[in-house]
């Protein structure tokens, strides 16, 4: 038997002493190490390459695979191949907090314990083996991707990530705080072997142990419920609720039958991301010139010149940009990137282009649209219009130029133009 959080008897009779009361709760222990010579999966978290792409968060629209589902059954096996036909979990959040809480800690920052029916968290679902997903998606061209996932469980869970094991708790129950639900029990897990481009599948086998069941005592039910649980996660006498008769199933037994007996609370909590280094935007050969754009901002005269796009001899991209803002000149000698813009401002427009480079430290991002039909009433809505980020900052909002024309050559320029 292991610590409990107290109870009503012993905050009564003894104070502030812990009483130890029967779960069915996992050893939290040192996951299972792949084998010799097989992937090298590591605890993590892993340091990020590029930027977190994607948040993973349990939820009501976390996949739930009935299909997966093993009542008494243990084993974790060596791979487990995405299941199809999934439902959803069921959010146990409300009834954590209002009705029933058997001891688990609050949920990671945007996730909820989830569990394989809407009353897992009360002492009414056999003990078992309930399989749950969750996908996210790489884009072709993305390099050094990373998954980081840390979960919480009661009793103990087996990641697979698109069909091999990335690590496993020992399936046990619970022997001593913390315990797999607790916040000091978190499991944290990492992989940057076995993401692929496209749609990536995280299978997630959630292991309810009955209570006190071992693999040494061939998983038997040698505990019975605890007598009482909280609401919410508050764990004090004004919060305790007795678990007796309103919060587990008739006629609990601990005798095991094909499908009934030794039922307990089971449930998941987890919290993720995955990053990559983005592919570079495709390349294009067409270019645009922009002969002294003057604006106005925050009383401050911006002058911007220059030329980008097309292939450089080296490789590169040609072009150059000058600018001057109240005085202080910045240049760019090398284009980065160059690029029809896929986001705000100027999102998708034919007309518009994404310019990047450096001058001296400092990260320059221009963006530009040439007016397809100029004469015709500039300025308008339509017209040429300039953005600038200077470092991150927005130094000058789209905006159409008092003065100056932007062109938009859409033939190609090479190394000799």
């Amino acid at each position: 038997m292991r610590p409990r959080r107290p109870s009503v008897l012993s905050l009564t009779a003894l104070g502030l002493a812990l009483v130890a009361a029967a779960c069915s709760d996992p050893i939290s222990s040192p996951s299972l190490r792949a084998p010799a010579g097989s992937p090298a999966f590591t605890l993590g978290p892993t340091a990020n390459v590029g930027p977190v792409q994607v948040t993973l968060n349990s939820s009501a629209t976390t996949q739930f695979c009935t299909a997966g589902t093993v009542i008494h059954g243990y084993t974790i096996p060596a791979t487990y191949a995405p299941l199809a036909g999934c439902g959803t979990a069921f959010s146990l959040e409300s009834n954590i907090e209002t009705v029933y809480n058997p001891g688990w800690s609050a949920p990671f920052t945007g996730s909820q314990w989830i569990g394989p029916n809407a009353t897992s968290n009360e002492y009414r679902t056999a003990p078992g083996t309930y399989v749950f997903q969750t996908t996210f998606t790489v884009p072709a061209g993305a390099t050094s991707p990373v998954l980081n996932l840390t979960l919480k469980s009661d009793n103990a869970v087996a990641v697979f990530l698109n069909g091999s094991k990335v690590e496993q708790q020992v399936i046990a129950d619970c022997g001593g705080a913390p315990c797999n639900w607790d916040a000091g029990g978190t499991f944290v897990i990492s992989d940057n072997t076995h993401i692929v481009t496209g749609v990536n599948t995280i299978t997630i086998l959630l292991v309810d142990t009955p209570n006190g069941g071992t693999a040494a005592n061939g998983y038997a039910c040698t505990k019975t419920p605890q007598p009482n649980g909280w609401k919410g996660f508050v764990f004090d006498a004004a919060h305790a609720e007795p678990t007796s008769p309103n919060h587990i199933v008739a006629n609990w037994t601990q005798t095991m039958t094909a499908t009934t007996g030794c039922e307990n609370p089971t449930g998941l909590d987890f919290s993720g991301t995955v990053s990559w280094v983005a592919p570079p935007p495709p390349q294009i050969c067409d270019f645009i010139t922009f002969g002294r754009l003057v604006v106005e901002v925050g009383g401050q005269k911006v002058v911007i010149s220059g030329n980008a796009g097309g292939n450089a001899p080296d490789g590169g991209i040609l072009g150059e940009i000058e600018i001057s803002i109240g005085g202080v000149d910045y240049h760019v000698h090398t284009i980065d990137s160059y690029f029809k813009p896929t986001n705000a401002p100027l999102a998708n427009d034919p007309f518009a282009r994404v310019i990047t480079g450096k001058s001296g430290a400092n990260n320059i991002e221009l963006r530009l649209r040439d007016d397809p039909n100029p004469g015709q009433g500039e300025p308008t809505g339509e017209g040429d219009k300039v953005w600038l980020k200077i470092n991150g900052v927005v130094v000058v909002p789209t905006q159409t130029p008092d003065q100056g024309n932007v062109q938009l050559h859409l033939n190609c320029r090479g190394p000799g133009d």
